[in-house]
């Protein structure tokens, strides 16, 4: 494991309890930024939400938007929808 992907373990378990209460978040993980539809080098954490939503919207709910960064490592939000359990098919 890279020291890097050590720190943002690290990072995530010190702040997802706060994080997961959040209205709309669904999950936390380590991914690469995305930005235009592109993969960008650095990894950064990931904050997964059911639907993003605009600064107005935010507003007229009363919540605040997410951080841009956590331990000065930037946070990527990334839209996934209601997460929902499958039942797994049985195998003969």
């Amino acid at each position: 494991m890279t020291e890097r992907f050590a720190r943002l373990r690290g990072v995530i378990a010190a702040h997802e309890k706060e994080i997961l209460k959040l209205p709309n978040v669904v999950g936390m993980g380590i991914g690469h930024k995305q930005k235009g539809g592109r993969q960008l080098e650095d990894l950064c954490i990931q904050i997964l939400v059911e639907r993003k939503m605009t600064r107005e919207e935010l507003k007229i709910r009363e919540m605040n938007p997410l951080p841009s960064e956590l331990e000065g490592i930037p946070i990527d939000v990334i839209e996934v929808g209601r997460p929902r359990l499958e039942e797994a098919e049985s195998v003969s």
